[in-house]
């Protein structure tokens, strides 16, 4: 679900920042400012607030695809990368899901459940 969030981003002891995009309940997408300064780690350290949470979460996430495109606003080429969550603390996780959970069902609040569009639930 669409979301514009700031994150910390850490690749090689280095703090970079960027856009969460969109997150759902195992991953975020994330865009950044491409740099050239070398491949990127496939795994990354991340660290952000969800909005009404206080708390800052922490997570290892693996990048699992990778595109630079032209930003629309500056001359600038962005990059936008799929990062799948691998780990961070349970509570972390929790709060991540939930948080996804609740924004799907604000945003289509009549869509049925996925266990009643199986046709043997009806």
């Amino acid at each position: 679900m669409p979301l514009d969030l700031v994150y910390s981003e850490y690749e090689r002891e280095r703090q970079m920042l960027g856009v969460i995009a969109d997150v759902s309940e195992r991953g975020l997408r994330l865009e950044r400012l491409f740099r050239r300064a070398g491949g990127p780690d496939r795994r990354i350290q991340l660290e952000f607030q969800l909005p009404g949470g206080g708390e800052w979460l922490w997570a290892l996430g693996e990048i699992c695809f990778d595109r630079v495109r032209p930003s629309p606003s500056r001359g600038a080429l962005v990059r936008t990368s799929g990062v799948r969550v691998v780990r961070a603390a349970a509570r972390h996780l929790r709060m991540l899901r939930e948080f996804a959970h609740d924004r799907t069902l604000q945003e289509r609040p009549d869509e049925e459940p996925w266990f009643m569009r199986a046709s043997h639930f009806r």
